[in-house]
């Protein structure tokens, strides 16, 4: 072999190999992966921006936990299956979110998502001084529970969480010794926002269902819809302050929420529904935007309750709000109705209808017109489904088929009288005919 087909081959050689070394080299890309086993759960978890989606049950073995690495964005779709991680380690969270990362949960097709901290972490969130990231929860059932020392979704011991946003599925978060079910911080741009969905969280002892942790003021809280419970555990108020805490910035345009805070060291002076927890100082803020029925509450649960505001009252929005003493703590039950304004286009009927969020228009609105059958509601020109839920007020208009009296048969509603007269004369004409021949 001559030198210059050496020289040749060696070249052609390095240069095939020099892509094949960049592509062995080059990190994991974010993709969409489907799992079955919990060790391929945990390498899809490692690549950052990855949508992993459950294809089997999975049960995470003993003193494991499930991570998303700090400063990574992770999806997790439950696909319809169950994943269960309830025995970590002593520190950590069963999945753990570090105070830079993101996590998604989502569930296409249902799924169940059992996650219980080790003693000194949260259900899903921070650790042992670690505190919580981001968590977006968008269906599925949730249950989230903490350590020992931990929040249900937010922060283990010495730490609390990230911003908690919740549009679906049914979250029920429990916190552990003196944290909150659903642990936000200020400090750390701890938002809890729900928009839709059903949402359970209760507080550990001297830390509220949903907001501060022990000695922890409380944040700021966005409900806009959805069917919230919470409840504060002793000294804990049920949206607010943890004991000895300051209440948030509370903001209510939609939805149910019923929140319940615990009792006091002394009768007559524990924590309120919404507001501080015993031996808070400030009540922190309530803005309900919506028009109040008359006799309706002032305040978020005496004691030490945030006192109510409305600072706007969209048209056609109200609510009814109602507050009790329950043992020395307080609470607040709170429900949204929307006016539902009907049209019955040439009919008689009722021509609005009050409607509770998150239930359906009444049966008993169908309105009635002589010589037509109703054919159903319209929003916006479109057929409106009856199996909407209320989210807000609307305008509904009601549709209708002509009937013939004499017959009962339903007449073509579009059909033209020069139409009419050729599809009942033409018959007419031929008998004639008949008769005639």
């Amino acid at each position: 072999m001559t030198h210059s087909i050496i020289v040749h081959r060696a070249a052609l050689a390095a240069a095939l190999a020099l892509p094949f070394a960049l592509l062995t080299a080059a990190p994991a890309t974010a993709a969409t992966v489907t799992v079955t086993t919990w060790g391929d759960l945990q390498a899809a978890f490692a690549v950052d921006g990855d949508t992993v989606v459950l294809g089997a049950d999975i049960t995470a073995p003993a003193n494991q936990n499930l991570a998303v690495d700090a400063g990574e964005s992770i999806t997790l779709d439950l696909g319809g299956y169950a994943l269960t991680v309830t025995d970590p380690n002593n520190s950590s969270a069963a999945i753990h979110v570090p105070g830079t990362a993101d996590l998604t949960i989502a569930a296409s097709g249902g799924g169940i998502l059992t996650a219980t901290g080790g003693g000194d972490g949260a259900g899903i969130g921070g650790g042992s001084g670690t505190h919580g990231g981001s968590v977006t929860i968008t269906g599925g059932t949730i249950n989230a529970t903490g350590g020992a020392r931990g929040s249900g979704i937010g922060g283990g011991f010495n730490s609390t969480g990230g911003p908690v946003t919740i549009t679906g599925g049914t979250v029920t978060a429990t916190g552990g010794g003196d944290h909150a079910g659903i642990s936000v911080s200020a400090f750390l741009g701890g938002v809890i926002s729900i928009t839709g969905g059903t949402v359970i969280a209760t507080g550990g002892q001297g830390a509220a269902g949903m907001g501060g942790d022990f000695s922890q003021d409380g944040s700021t809280i966005t409900i806009t819809g959805g069917d919230v419970a919470a409840v504060g555990g002793f000294r804990g108020a049920g949206i607010g302050g943890g004991a000895n805490g300051d209440g948030g910035t509370v903001t209510i345009t939609g939805g149910t929420v019923s929140a319940t805070g615990g009792d006091g060291v002394v009768a007559g002076d524990g924590a309120a529904g919404i507001g501080g927890g015993d031996g808070g100082d400030l009540p922190g803020t309530l803005d309900v935007q919506g028009t109040p029925d008359a006799g309706a509450a002032t305040d978020g649960g005496n004691p030490n309750a945030a006192p109510i505001t409305n600072s706007v009252e969209p048209a056609g929005v109200g609510y009814a709000a109602t507050t009790s003493t329950v043992g020395t703590g307080g609470q607040l039950d709170l429900r949204f109705h929307y006016l539902f304004a009907l049209d019955p286009s040439g009919g008689t009927g009722p021509t609005s209808v009050t409607v509770n969020d998150g239930d359906t228009l009444p049966g008993s609105s169908t309105p009635a017109r002589d010589g037509y059958e109703f054919t159903g509601w319209t929003l916006g020109g479109s057929p409106y489904d009856l199996a909407t839920l209320a989210t807000g007020p609307i305008t509904l208009t009601a549709t209708w088929a002509a009937v013939l009296a004499a017959t009962g048969i339903e007449a073509l509603p579009l059909l033209s009288g020069a139409a009419l007269l050729l599809a009942v004369g033409a018959p007419l004409v031929l008998l004639r005919r008949r008769a005639t021949a």
